[in-house]
């Protein structure tokens, strides 16, 4: 528990760059409850180097992290993420191929605004 909310505290750190090394170190963490709040960090701040470290644990049994890295794959919308969005796509659980799909449509959009 208490990784957990420091992993969800990093997210919150005004020093983005020291937090999202910490953040990335914790989606090795033993729990995956603290690997969910570190990817929702990293989401949520954008990080675009943990879109890899993100996208490597999307094939995980627990549909809650499938879909929160889904979500944070979209928040961070870099075209990297489209590899490992199309893994679950498909995805037996709605909220995650809901997710999925987003996070896939928030990549094409910044594609789009690239080019134009």
């Amino acid at each position: 528990m208490v990784r957990e909310m420091a992993a969800e505290t990093l997210g919150l750190n005004v020093n983005g760059a020291l937090a999202a090394d910490q953040l990335i170190a914790c989606l090795a963490d033993e729990f995956w409850q603290v690997r969910l709040k570190a990817i929702r960090s990293l989401g949520r701040m954008k990080i675009e180097r943990a879109v890899r470290p993100i996208g490597n644990g999307i094939n995980h049994d627990q549909a809650n992290l499938r879909k929160e890295a889904a979500a944070a794959l979209g928040e961070i919308a870099h075209p990297d993420g489209e590899v490992f969005l199309a893994v679950i796509a498909d995805d037996p659980d709605p909220d995650v191929r809901k997710n999925a799909r987003w996070a896939l449509q928030q990549i094409a959009a910044r594609k789009a605004r690239a080019g134009a």
